[in-house]
């Protein structure tokens, strides 16, 4: 039996040209990333079709649940996720459900990366190592 968790989905939804048209940050509760990834296409595409937007290019950086989808879907690697990434764990502060249509209305949190994704600029992820217990002492 796997355990419910308090977890987050966000997502963009831009233009062609990369303009943002709207932005969703929801808390939910899943069990696994997978389950989450595919909360949040769901979420979006629901989105697009009730806006009227039917023509639909979908970017997630999750392979695995790429291959178990239906329809164009491209992967992204997770560093040009950043704004749906930053959303996501937002919504994990509590009960969230929002969507944001204009950058000023947006959490703090999540304007840096949704500037960054604006001018194209790379997203980096710095993650904390474990110490392997090797240390190199130069002669």
């Amino acid at each position: 039996m796997t355990r419910q968790r308090l977890a987050g989905i966000g997502g963009i939804v831009r233009k062609e040209n990369g303009e943002m048209i709207m932005t969703f940050s929801k808390s939910i509760n899943l069990s696994t990333n997978n389950a989450c990834e595919l909360q949040a296409a769901l979420y979006g595409i629901e989105w697009c079709h009730g806006n009227s937007n039917f023509h639909i290019i979908l970017e997630m950086d999750s392979l695995m649940v790429i291959r178990d989808m239906d329809c164009e879907v491209r992967h992204c690697f997770r560093e040009a996720n950043a704004v749906a990434n930053s959303l996501a764990r937002y919504a994990t502060i509590g009960d969230i459900h929002e969507i944001y249509s204009r950058e000023d209305d947006m959490p703090d949190s999540t304007r840096g990366p949704l500037r960054m994704d604006m001018l194209n600029l790379v997203s980096f992820r710095f993650k904390k190592g474990k110490h392997s217990g090797w240390h190199y002492e130069p002669p």
